[in-house]
């Protein structure tokens, strides 16, 4: 007698079939739970990192990066694609079959750094640029980008 692999409820597949696609998924999903441990602002009982389930996306998604950025990262659970998202539109995108974790999740971290880091930059400028221009303040034009240079009232030096 040849023992039969379990079934599934509706035995169209032996759930052995499955254990490779359910540690892959798990695997995958520790993507997302990085990004939102890194970039989703913490909440009570470790809230910060549950995703929601988007039915009609087919997907697994995060709380978005903060209030206003609305940056969120998303896996779709049929093609196996993780994505960077604002407003629930792609940024950025990629195919998970063939790379390493570690890879997916540099990748996914350098992305989100910077549209974050830019996000950050365009709001700060837009919320504070008259106060700062008033104080005497500017952006600087060389070098980093973000830096700001200060400007004596006086002189008209920088420091």
């Amino acid at each position: 007698m040849s023992e039969t692999p379990p079934h599934s409820n509706s035995g169209q597949l032996p759930l052995t079939r499955l254990v490779d696609t359910r540690l892959q998924l798990h695997h995958a999903v520790q993507l997302l739970t990085a990004f939102a441990q890194a970039y989703v602002p913490p909440l009570p009982d470790d809230q910060h990192r549950s995703l929601a389930w988007d039915e009609a996306a087919t997907c697994l998604r995060t709380r978005p990066a903060g209030a206003d950025t609305r940056v969120t990262a998303s896996l779709d659970v049929t093609t196996f694609v993780l994505q960077l998202e604002r407003d629930g539109r792609a940024i950025e995108a990629w195919s998970l079959g063939g790379h390493t974790r570690a890879a997916m999740r540099d990748a996914l971290g350098l992305a989100a750094a910077a549209l974050l880091a830019a996000s950050l930059r365009h709001r700060h400028a837009a919320a504070y640029g008259k106060r700062h221009r008033r104080a005497g303040i500017q952006r600087g034009r060389r070098g980093d980008p973000g830096a700001l240079l200060v400007r004596a009232r006086a002189s008209g030096a920088r420091r």
